[in-house]
């Protein structure tokens, strides 16, 4: 945070906030200043560096069930107006990226926007200045975590006609960060006296649940040998309408999954964990049968892995990484982004009223389209082409040709002609899965 506190005030200040420990970067004048406070029952938090924009920090979480003796990287900012001064800031965190290795959060107030859209009024940003911000993040590999709120974080407060205001506060996390803490939100909070609204960074926020998981053929199904036994035996059983045979189908693929693959997630576990206890035994003795069992483990764990790999690619929704190195790392970070931003974390009614709650959101969402799409007028819908002159007629071939129902070949060539994975239909039936229910037809 901008304290624009300096010496004895800070500390005086700092003192009263009710947190036993702190550090603090006194403010220059009435610009800057950059403290850190902490509650040290429950972070234990080593100053690694400060200066004049930036103070680095290692956190260890000390009492959470979920992140127990976990330690990450903290780089508090606060970047000067001068661009020549905010270009050594950039240098900074280039230069420590390069000395850390692990999750790494940088937060605070950057003074740059990362693109035109990012500021409201005034002449436009200085695109040099865009660069030489963006080139910055992406040397050090960090990801925009998004905001929930207001767009703008600071206003010069001036009348409409010189009122300008800008995206300037965020936080940025590199990707072990995001995939530590894949549900973590910022939220831009109401601001009051500053000409900054706070920041503030929810790493486990409450998330509202929108139902049950739907379902999703996933990509290392159809690679699986007994998948197309499955579609063979279920697909098109009893000659059902094609509503019934889907759900059928959809009903018989689930428990098949869940037979087969388990949770692969769980299952990776468990064979390192076997492997690691084999490395452990053979180190004293020696035993054919757990070398064996090493290999045959081994292997198991490679399927695992691309399974997990189509598992992220999937979700991702990528298409541009096909085959090679293994890009779980990629695809997971992918997802975790996409899911971040189309998540609906509220919703403001016809009334003007906010809703955060699952229920409250999902009524809003009902009326919406059912407004939408419920007409007001009483007039018949042939009543409004009464006033049309005439045109073209459709000869009676023609019209024939366009009611006609599409031929096989035609339905083959739709098929081919859509992207296999991208999303699927209300069904979980993606592209890719209907040549293999054609093949056996």
């Amino acid at each position: 945070m901008e304290t624009k506190l300096a010496s004895d005030r800070a500390v005086e200040v700092a003192r009263s906030l009710g947190l036993p420990k702190w550090k603090l970067v006194d403010a220059d004048g009435y610009a800057g200043g950059i403290w850190i406070l902490w509650d040290d029952s429950r972070f234990a938090v080593d100053i690694l560096n400060k200066g004049s924009q930036v103070i680095h920090a290692l956190v260890k979480v000390c009492s959470h069930p979920n992140f127990a003796d976990f330690e990450w990287y903290i780089s508090a900012v606060y970047a000067r107006p001068q661009f020549e001064t905010r270009c050594k800031l950039w240098d900074n965190l280039r230069e420590f990226s390069q000395v850390i290795n692990g999750p790494w959060l940088a937060i605070g107030d950057f003074n740059d926007i990362t693109n035109q859209s990012e500021k409201f009024g005034g002449n436009p940003c200085p695109s040099y200045k865009i660069q030489a911000y963006t080139n910055c993040m992406s040397d050090c590999n960090l990801l925009d975590l998004g905001f929930n709120g207001p767009k703008f974080t600071w206003t010069n407060k001036r009348n409409s006609s010189h009122l300008i205001r800008e995206r300037l506060d965020r936080a940025w996390g590199n990707p072990p960060w995001r995939i530590k803490f894949p549900e973590a939100a910022v939220y831009h909070l109401p601001r009051l006296s500053s000409d900054h609204c706070p920041i503030m960074l929810s790493l486990n926020p409450a998330i509202p649940s929108m139902g049950s998981k739907p379902f999703r053929i996933e990509k290392f199904w159809l690679e699986h040998e007994s998948f197309r036994d499955l579609v063979a035996t279920e697909w098109g059983v009893s000659n059902l309408p094609i509503a019934e045979c889907v759900t059928h189908f959809k009903s018989s693929a689930r428990i098949w999954s869940r037979a087969t693959f388990e949770n692969i997630h769980k299952k990776k576990k468990e064979i390192l964990a076997r492997v690691a206890g084999i490395h452990r035994f053979l180190q004293s003795k020696n035993s054919s049968f757990l070398i064996q069992l090493e290999k045959e483990l081994t292997q198991e764990y490679q399927h695992i892995l691309k399974y997990e790999e189509d598992l992220w690619f999937l979700k991702s929704r990528t298409q541009w990484i096909q085959d090679g190195d293994r890009n779980t790392k990629f695809f997971h970070v992918s997802t975790i982004k996409r899911r971040s931003y189309n998540r609906i974390m509220g919703l403001k009614s016809a009334q003007g009223t906010w809703s955060y709650d699952p229920m409250g959101i999902q009524a809003i969402a009902l009326s919406y389209f059912k407004d939408l799409y419920t007409s007001s007028h009483t007039s018949s819908f042939y009543d409004s082409f009464k006033d049309i002159p005439g045109g073209p007629i459709v000869d009676h071939s023609k019209w024939d040709s366009l009611m006609a129902s599409p031929t096989d070949a035609e339905i083959w060539i739709a098929i081919k002609s859509m992207k296999a994975w991208k999303a699927p239909g209300p069904d979980g039936l993606h592209a890719a899965f209907f040549p293999e229910i054609l093949g056996f037809s």
